[in-house]
């Protein structure tokens, strides 16, 4: 049981905070209660069973009693008619579960002003409710007051007129005229206010019930977009309960338990150890940490975040989490790196100078032969086409730009040149270069993959044999016989 103080916000009216009564016996949602309607300036008991409920009702005046459905010696549709019958025009507002129509009913029909559904912001529309039956409530006081009033001066006009009319002195209608004017003015001004009053709590009712509605569209369209986002939502309590379960990502999970409520962590995992995952991340949010994490389960990898679930006034109540399924991306990014691996493997088994132009950044990779094969450190390298197009010879570069230039425009597959690439010493090499063209899916050409031999040597040798042969023919046998015979001649 426990008793709380006003805000700031009151006062601010002129008027005295009404006082409330709480009753409920879950905690997390009585306190929830209670801090709405303290901020709302209100003066707040509490009370766990119908027992306490009873006591305190007995020794204090309550303006409003707020009911919950379950407390912890009766339920709340007992102490409910308990409290209505001997407090008749205090307001009784219940507090259902977001499915308990039938409750609702049973509420209203064993005294209760109004119900408010237990919906996960029913906090922000309690104080205004509460405030709403308490004005109501003093109205129908001051009605009745009111009606007591004329009552009792239209006994005491009958019983004056009654001895005016027995009396046998001429008529004093003069004395009488005055009481009987004040009186009608005063009625007219009440039924003034009655209708001011009736006007303000429909306009009242109005704005609540588009408030409400507008809440149960934002509610339903949220528990839409769960239902179908791909994700994993999740709260507990500070046991590691689990207090609410969503999203579209639990229909991928072969387990009978994934939508259950009221599991502990624990039984979800089939883990007995606090040290393991995930229950060691929540028990870090429990203790106010914001936790992100990567988790195995069921075969496939979650992106985890777990925070600290925090009432209005900061205190941790449990925790909420988030989990996205990255299974597929994590096995592409495997299949990646392997791809790149045999690659990396590749460039090394050959003596090539093997290379990888994007065509859309004009980004260029290249192996390590090229340091062995030009004798460029690696830092002298840039990593772009246009570095490469510097280096070729310039009686060769614009055959070899455009002849690549002229296939990638045609949509063809495989390039071949031959061209001298400058050395950094100033030579030049002798290269046999070839490439093949990658495409994406729309057929548009994104990457150029390819090797350079360094066919230098192969190039001189054939220079030098064909110059050879060249001599030789020039001094055979028959021309010499030919050159005797012209001698001669």
């Amino acid at each position: 049981m426990a008793q709380t103080t006003p805000s700031a916000v009151a006062g601010t009216t002129g008027e005295p905070p009404f006082a409330v009564l709480v009753v409920d016996g879950n905690e997390e949602h009585q306190i929830l209660s209670v801090a709405a309607l303290t901020r709302s300036g209100c003066l707040v008991r509490t009370a766990a069973s119908g027992k306490q409920a009873l006591q305190l009702a007995m020794g204090n005046r309550f303006d409003a009693v707020v009911i919950g459905s379950k407390l912890r010696d009766a339920t709340g549709i007992e102490v409910l008619r308990l409290l209505a019958d001997r407090f008749p025009t205090t307001p009784m507002i219940f507090v259902v579960p977001p499915d308990g129509e039938e409750a609702a009913l049973q509420a209203m029909r064993s005294g209760a002003t109004s119900y408010i559904v237990k919906t996960p912001r029913y906090t922000e529309l309690l104080p205004a409710i509460v405030e709403e039956h308490i004005r109501e409530a003093a109205n129908r006081r001051r009605l009745a007051e009111t009606e007591q009033t004329q009552a009792q001066a239209l006994t005491e006009r009958n019983t004056a007129e009654q001895r005016l009319s027995q009396s046998q002195n001429r008529p004093r209608y003069t004395e009488l005229l005055p009481a009987i004017v004040e009186e009608h003015i005063r009625e007219a001004a009440n039924r003034r206010r009655l209708a001011e009053t009736e006007q303000t709590q429909a306009q009242t009712l109005t704005e609540r019930n588009t408030a409400e509605q507008r809440l149960s569209q934002s509610q339903n369209r949220l528990r839409m977009i769960l239902q179908q986002a791909p994700v994993l939502v999740w709260s507990t309590d500070k046991e590691l309960r689990v207090t609410s379960a969503m999203g579209g990502g639990f229909r991928t999970l072969d387990t009978v338990r994934s939508g259950e409520r009221g599991l502990t962590l624990f039984e979800y995992f089939n883990i007995p150890d606090d040290d393991l995952e995930p229950i060691a991340s929540h028990r870090r949010a429990l203790a106010g940490e914001g936790v992100a994490t990567q988790i195995d389960w069921q075969g496939r990898t979650y992106d985890v975040h777990i925070e600290p679930l925090r009432s209005p006034e900061g205190a941790i109540l449990g925790t909420i989490g988030v989990a996205f399924d990255v299974s597929e991306r994590m096995r592409t990014e495997e299949t990646l790196r392997r791809s790149e691996e045999r690659f990396r493997l590749l460039g090394r088994a050959t003596n090539d100078v093997v290379w990888d132009w994007d065509l859309q950044t004009d980004g260029l990779w290249v192996n390590e032969n090229v340091s062995k094969v030009f004798g460029f450190p690696p830092e002298e390298i840039e990593p772009t086409g246009a570095w490469w197009t510097e280096h070729l010879h310039p009686e060769d570069q614009e055959r070899v730009v455009t002849s690549i230039d002229q296939l990638v425009r045609s949509g063809g597959s495989v390039w071949t040149s031959e061209y001298r690439f400058r050395r950094r010493d100033g030579t030049y090499a002798t290269l046999v270069d070839r490439g093949y063209i990658l495409h994406d899916s729309t057929g548009h050409p994104v990457r150029v993959i390819g090797s350079a031999m360094d066919v230098s040597q192969k190039r001189k040798t054939e220079a030098i044999q064909s110059a050879v042969s060249r001599i030789r023919r020039r001094t055979s046998p028959s021309c010499t016989a030919r050159s005797t015979r012209w001698s001669a001649a």
